[in-house]
């Protein structure tokens, strides 16, 4: 019987959560992964395959119980319920082959591969100054987080098997049953149970990988009567969700202390969330020691003239799209 380790390249397994009906999906990232020297990819599907698996993608068994989200999902659009569905099994894949040793390149299954990204990821290095690592090799490698999101995109993430990646897969585990897994692994990366682990990130990571074909699969009527929204009968048996590290800058309402329900979906608003050690502008990986012909050159390190001239461009174009209603009004 095949185990995870038989797809690795050079201790790095592809890894990606996978919907219902979305073999035919992700068959074009198994085929790029193929071609770019691994032997499989691993997958953890949400639901069984209702078709025969290719040699060259290797299913895990599914979780028992199973990840049922509470019963607010069902409330939702279908898109969300599986979006949520999805965040759990993500989370679950990345532990269980982290706690194997194994590194892991998770990739979204829409994703597929320019290329073998393993010589440009292991180029990657933390910052010379000591806050941000000290160029050492980054544990964690994130897409460039969004300026506003303040997170690593989880979408593509390469993670080394480390002790300290371990624990922060592990608490993202646990905290993604209350809350976003995005938000939970960018706040345990910053300010919780991965602060020990070496991290930057860089548009290297997105150079690596394109969207490209993306295939559309029209489900038949079974498969969409089988593809039920599914709830847990109990919110009150699912697990409680451990709360925010007590380190954190995200700003969490407080009235006297932070409010966080263990047993409930805790969202934390954009505006409330933080740059932190992993997703600063400044914590992009070296742009030095990180060099590698498949990557696009690194920005100039984030100063206070870069700061400025990006929030004066930000009211200009505020104020030009105000103009440009203003205008349209008096025009209608």
């Amino acid at each position: 019987m095949r185990s995870p380790a038989d797809c690795a390249k050079q201790n790095t397994v592809i890894a990606s959560a996978v919907a219902p009906d979305g073999l035919a999906t992700i068959l074009p990232l198994a085929d790029s992964a193929i071609a770019s020297g691994f032997a499989c990819i691993v997958v953890q599907p949400v639901e069984a395959f209702r078709t025969a698996v290719p040699e060259k993608i290797l299913p895990l068994p599914l979780p028992v119980p199973a990840l049922l989200p509470r019963g607010r999902w069902c409330n939702k659009s279908a898109s969300d319920y599986l979006k949520r569905r999805l965040q759990f099994h993500r989370v679950r894949l990345w532990r269980i082959l982290l706690d194997l040793g194994l590194d892991v390149l998770g990739l979204d299954a829409s994703l597929r591969l320019r290329h073998d990204p393993l010589p440009a990821i292991h180029s990657m290095h933390c910052r010379l100054d000591l806050q941000y690592g000290s160029g050492a090799r980054a544990d964690v490698v994130g897409a460039t987080p969004g300026w506003y999101l303040k997170e690593l995109y989880l979408q593509n993430v390469w993670l080394r098997s480390t002790a300290a990646t371990r624990a922060l897969v592990g608490q993202t585990e646990m905290r993604t049953w209350g809350l976003y897994d995005q938000t939970a692994f960018t706040e345990e990366a910053n300010w919780g149970a991965g602060a020990n682990a070496t991290c930057c990130h860089t548009n290297c990571l997105a150079a690596q990988l394109t969207k490209e074909p993306v295939v559309k699969v029209r489900a038949s009527k079974a498969s969409k009567a089988s593809a039920a929204v599914v709830c847990a009968p109990d919110d009150g048996a699912l697990p409680r969700a451990p709360p925010p590290p007590n380190a954190t800058r995200h700003a969490w309402p407080t009235r006297g202390k932070a409010i966080w329900r263990p047993d409930a979906y805790n969202d934390l608003k954009i505006p409330l969330h933080r740059f932190g050690r992993c997703t600063g502008r400044d914590a992009t990986c070296d742009p030095v020691t990180s060099v590698h012909a498949s990557c696009p050159p690194a920005p100039p390190p984030f100063t206070r003239e870069i700061s400025i001239a990006s929030r004066r461009r930000d009211v200009e174009a505020a104020r030009a799209r105000n103009e440009r209603k203003r205008m349209a009004k008096a025009a209608g």
